[in-house]
Formats: structure tokens, sequence, C-alpha cells
């Protein structure tokens, strides 16, 4: 496992140097410490270690909780040369502790912004202060971190583990489902042809993780995944045109904030209920996505540029995207104040971080 094997090479390291022996537990709590944490179990309760792509330099109050853990549990004679060593180890292997329900931004790129965060209690909460998203080619021990914290019922380690696994609905399948069936029929396979049974298996497992993940992410109450789940109802239900099951879909989909289920159900799914259309419409208002306001914007398509709002300096295709400003009938004073309050109570109900 690669936490034990951190731990491990740790250990090594602090022993040649000090000339101590330092139990295993002990390590562990001192590497939750090298990251301002004052138990490895506060570290591992909302956070996971992780390989950044660059290493970054501890904060002074990390170096004072270090200070203070390897006194407390018994390596004042060597605290100094200890804390160089646990150190050096966060710099060789670029280590830093990321809040799990932080991992999804992190890995899709995303830099760390201090105002991204509001600790309750700074004693038990260290501002995280590494500005590198998470290192792609090195997630074992993030892997790991977000396994146990699963294993745990931590809503946030499940959608980031679905978050990983999910596939780029966009690209092209790996694999044939034909070769593998055959495969698990025990026909013998050779060459390229158990090489696309094998690559199918693979995605299928993914796939069956990223479901699995996300299911119980939702379960555990995650909007993002509750939201995920309903957007991605609505869209398999519309499929397979059975549109009062897209419907709900799109419902759960709006009482969640996704503005784009509240056009849709304005546009198409519930078009005569004016009164909670104007519901969708005051609630997009408070969500910063006023749907009365037109969306529709030009885009460069295709070239360097693709997507990107349209530089006329740049020229070339462009297409528009969006949708025109919504217009409704107007509602009776009654009518519309209970639409205003029956928004500001779905608002009320959605967390801005997803959780």
């Amino acid at each position: 496992m690669a936490i034990k094997n951190l731990a491990y090479a740790t250990k090594q390291q602090l022993e040649s140097a000090t000339h101590l022996a330092f139990r295993h537990s002990h390590v562990i709590e001192l590497l939750a410490a090298s990251f301002g944490f004052k138990s490895s179990a506060a570290l591992a309760a909302n956070h996971v270690i992780v390989n950044l792509c660059n290493a970054v330099e501890p904060r002074p109050d990390d170096l004072l909780v270090l200070q203070s853990r390897l006194v407390a549990l018994g390596y004042q004679a060597a605290a100094d040369v200890a804390g160089n060593v646990l150190l050096q180890i966060l710099r060789e292997h670029r280590l830093g502790a990321a809040a799990i329900e932080r991992v999804p931004d992190l890995l899709d790129g995303a830099c760390w912004e201090s105002e991204d965060v509001e600790w309750g209690d700074e004693d038990d909460e260290p501002y995280e202060d590494f500005m590198s998203a998470i290192d792609l080619d090195g997630t074992e021990l993030l892997m790991e971190g977000l396994e146990a914290a699963a294993r745990r019922g931590n809503a946030s380690a499940h959608f980031a583990l679905a978050h990983i696994y999910r596939r780029d609905e966009h690209s092209d399948l790996e694999g044939s489902e034909y070769w593998y069936s055959l495969l698990k029929q025990g026909r013998p396979l050779q060459g390229i042809e158990l090489e696309w049974a094998l690559a199918y298996e693979r995605e299928r497992m993914q796939a069956e993780r990223h479901a699995y993940h996300l299911a119980e992410a939702a379960k555990l109450g995650h909007r993002a995944a509750r939201l995920a789940r309903a957007v991605y109802g609505a869209h398999n239900a519309e499929g397979e045109e059975d549109f009062e099951e897209a419907k709900q879909c799109y419902l759960e989909a709006a009482e969640l904030g996704d503005v784009e289920a509240m056009l849709e159900l304005i546009e198409v799914y519930d078009q005569e209920n004016t009164k909670q259309n104007w519901v969708w419409v005051y609630l997009s208002a408070l969500l910063g996505e006023d749907l009365r306001e037109s969306s529709l914007r030009a885009y460069h398509d295709g070239g360097m540029f693709a997507d990107e709002d349209y530089d006329d300096d740049q020229g070339g295709p462009m297409y528009v995207a969006g949708h025109e400003g919504i217009e409704l009938e107007p509602l009776s004073a009654a009518d519309d104040a209970e639409a205003r309050r029956l928004a500001d109570e779905y608002f009320s109900r959605i967390d801005p971080a997803g959780r």
C-alpha cells in the first residue's frame, strides 16, 4: 500500500539520520504534522495526501505543529534533524494534503485559492497553501486515501472517485464488446482480438466503478452527485423516449440548482405551469444566471481557438450558442410573492460548494 511504503521509507530515513528508533505509528503522526495537522485522524477526516506537480514549501505554522509533535512523541533530542528529514521527504515526493471535496477541481487543473475555504476552527483545520494541481501520473496515494475515506462513508470521497472513473462522453469507446463476449464464453483469443476484448473489459469495469461511487455519493446526500445522476437520468430517459421520467429527472436537477434543467422545464416539459416557471426564473436569478437575460454568444468554430469566445481580430468561422431571454406571462401579486418565496426556499437548500 502506498501510505505504508511512504511510512516505511520515512522511518528508515529518520532512523538513519537521527540514530533513534521511530515507531511506525509515530511516523504516520509526524507525516500528518508535516502538513499542519495535530493528528493523523484529523488529516484523514476530510483530507488526503497527494503527489503534486511541483514541490511546495510548508507554512511556518505547519513547522510549529511538526516541532510540537516531535517533542510530544518523545523525539525532542533529535527534533531539528528529524524535522529536516520530514521536510526533505515532502519536497522529494512533492507531497501535499488536499481537501477531499476539492480533489475533482484539482484533478482538472485548478489552482488552490485561499479564499475558497473558510475554516470553522483554525486550531483543527490547517490552511491549505499549495498552488499546484495533483500529479496525474502519481495517484496511488490519492486513490488509497479516497478509497479509505469512502469506506468510512465520506460522500465527497465517493464523488471524487466517481470523477476519477468517469468517461469522457465525447470519446470513442475502446475495445470491442463482440470480442469481449467471446472471451467471457471461454474462446481463446490472441493478438489484436485479445487486446480489444481486454480494453473493453477495462472500460466496462471503469464505468461500473464510476456508477457505483456516484450512486453512493448521491445516497449519502452529495448534491453534485445527485445532480449528475439526475441529468444523466434525464438524458437517458429522453434517449428511450420516456418523457415523463425525463421530466421528473429535470425537476430533481432544477431543485438542485441546475439552470439548464430549469430552462428545459420552462421551454419543453412544463410550458403551461406559469407560476412554477416563475419560481425557476427567480431561482436562476438567485444563482446568478437569470433566465430572463439572453445568454447568446458567438464562439470560434474549429481551429486553435475552437469553442472560445469569438474574437473579430482572429476571424474565421463561428457559431452561436445559448438561449434568448425567457418571457413569461406576469403573475398576480399574490402568486408572484409565493413564487419568490418558493425560489428562496429552493435557494436556501442549495449548497454552493456542491456537497
